[in-house]
Parts: structure tokens; C-alpha cells; sequence
């Protein structure tokens, strides 16, 4: 959200256009860029914290290991959503109101969903960001408690991802020419 948000703030979006006129090709650029960074800080700190997590598990005899069913996958899949975090970053174009979206999108739109009758397991539910990230987060058999497989999870999440920078390159090439 920084890097299109933070950059509307100050006005250096207006040198950046100047510099490549193509925006699409920068936004994509700058979706590219948050995706290895936010995957290699989010694999660094979901790495650290089930590392930490399991140090003081193990001390009661809950701990588990990187390699059991689903543990590496949950770590690493919880450096996904950034870039629904850019795409709302570039078309709201303020900080606030697109941490505000994508809090909405992430964390308040499933439990509107869910409580509107549609359920946990009813198709649009099954169609969120949150719901493919907990099939995919979670730990044990696939398919168990209602969430999708990972592969399922895996195509929604990458939808819901590419989708995202699809609306922001839209908005900014329609909008800000």
C-alpha cells in the first residue's frame, strides 16, 4: 500500500508517470517488486514466529515440526495478500482509506458474508481472500472443517491477487493520464 499510496501522498507520482509514461507498466513493475519483497519478509517473519511459537510448545509437549502435514505450507502462504493491499493502494490513493479496504476485504467482508446466510461454505464465501487463505493455513487433512483444498485455495488466492492488480492498473491508466 506504501509504494502507490505513499506516493500519491507526496506528489512524486506525477514525476514517476513523467519518467514512464506507461502505467500500467509501472504499476505492474511495482506489484512485481511488493510481491518478492512482501514474500520474503512474510516467509522470514511467519518462519520466525512458527519457529518461536514451537520453541515454547515443545516445552510442553505441543510442539511441531516444520515437516508435519501442512506446517510449511501455512508458513508460507501467509505472505500472499499484499497485493491486494497494492491494488487498493492504487485506486483509493490515500494510506488510510486503502488500509481501510483492504481491512475490509481481509478481515470484515467474511463475517458479513457468512452472516448474510451465505455461510462458511457457501460459494461466495468459498470465493473470499480470507476463506483460501485458511484453507491453505490450515493445518490437517484437506478439505477438513469446511475450508476448500489447497489447490482450490491456491486458485482463489492467486485469483483474488492478480484481479487486484488488475483493477489498480485499470484505475490508474483510466484515471491518471
Amino acid at each position: 500500500m506504501l509504494t502507490v499510496a505513499g506516493e500519491y501522498a507526496s506528489g512524486s507520482s506525477r514525476t514517476t508517470f513523467v519518467a514512464v509514461p506507461a502505467r500500467g507498466h509501472v504499476v505492474a513493475a511495482k506489484a512485481a517488486v511488493v510481491a518478492v519483497v512482501a514474500l520474503a519478509a512474510g516467509a522470514l517473519t511467519s518462519v520466525t514466529a512458527f519457529a518461536t511459537s514451537q520453541a515454547q510448545l515443545a516445552d510442553e509437549g505441543l510442539g511441531m515440526s516444520i515437516r508435519d502435514f501442512g506446517a510449511a505450507r501455512a508458513v508460507v502462504v501467509s505472505a500472499v495478500c499484499g497485493l491486494i493491499g497494492i491494488a487498493a493502494g492504487a485506486v483509493v490513493r490515500h494510506l488510510a482509506g486503502a488500509v481501510a479496504t483492504a481491512c475490509g476485504v481481509l478481515v470484515l467482508l467474511p463475517p458479513l458474508i457468512s452472516s448474510a446466510g451465505a455461510g462458511r461454505s457457501g460459494a461466495l464465501g468459498a470465493a473470499l481472500p480470507t476463506h483460501a487463505w485458511l484453507g491453505l493455513a490450515r493445518i490437517g487433512p484437506p478439505g477438513a472443517g469446511g475450508y476448500p483444498s489447497p489447490a482450490v485455495a491456491a486458485v482463489v488466492l492467486a485469483a483474488w491477487a492478480a484481479g487486484a492488480v488488475a483493477v489498480a492498473i485499470g484505475a490508474i491508466v483510466r484515471r491518471d493520464q
